[in-house]
């Protein structure tokens, strides 16, 4: 496995200027409803093992969960989806009350899973007032793409000053996963535009170039 190795100042300047190198296309993707996020690293157990619910992750002995933890998650009062079903947001809403929260889907700090308008779900304000519950598996087929928003990401860093060792160990963390993601969908062949989506310039990036890039490494 090919690996560069940065000292902590170039990293920033180095991921931006890789992820722009990346961009080859302008993908829109229609009849897609739904969104369901998730952390850069648990990305490409999704796209191997579909999104499923913690029950089945459990099941399936991809994630191991105790039963304590599982009878926790199925208080419905602060975890709607519980532990059969899958939280998934809808944008452009127009029927949200005042006084109800909204989930954001487009946070730079997860990957964003844009989902076929065909899955079926249904709607659930107890904390979101535009949060969908889904009962069953949804297959990896139904992705419809898979979004980061990382310049967004590192913008909010600048903008905040945060550059402390941690941030910049998260950061490239999260370039890691987008390139492990990128080697797992051409590895399995996966019809599923990979986009750095963070001002919604619908820009997809090369999965070739992608997953050829060598890792980065943090210098001690």
């Amino acid at each position: 496995m090919e690996r560069i190795y940065l000292e902590k100042e170039h990293v920033i300047d180095y991921i931006s200027e890789s992820m722009n190198s990346f961009i080859n296309d302008c993908i829109i993707v229609n009849d897609a409803r739904y969104h369901h996020n998730s952390d850069y690293t648990s990305a490409v157990s999704i796209l191997k093992n579909n999104i499923l619910s913690l029950d089945e992750m459990n099941r399936q002995r991809i994630r191991r969960f105790s039963k304590e933890f599982l009878s926790t998650m199925d208080d419905r009062e602060s975890h709607v989806n519980g532990s059969d079903g899958i939280s998934l947001a809808v944008v452009g809403l127009t029927d949200i009350n005042r006084d109800e929260l909204e989930y954001d889907p487009y946070s730079s700090h997860h990957v964003d899973f844009v989902i076929d308008s065909d899955v079926k779900a249904c709607r659930s304000s107890v904390h979101y007032g535009n949060e969908y519950i889904a009962s069953e598996m949804i297959p990896t087929d139904m992705i419809r793409a898979v979004d980061v928003r990382l310049s967004k990401y590192i913008d909010m860093l600048v903008s905040k000053g945060k550059l402390d060792d941690e941030s910049i160990f998260t950061l490239v963390q999260k370039y890691n996963c987008i390139r492990n993601i990128a080697m797992l969908i051409k590895r399995d062949g996966l019809e599923i535009p990979l986009r750095e989506m963070s001002y919604d310039n619908c820009s997809a990036l090369d999965v070739d170039m992608v997953a050829a890039s060598p890792k980065l490494v943090l210098k001690n």
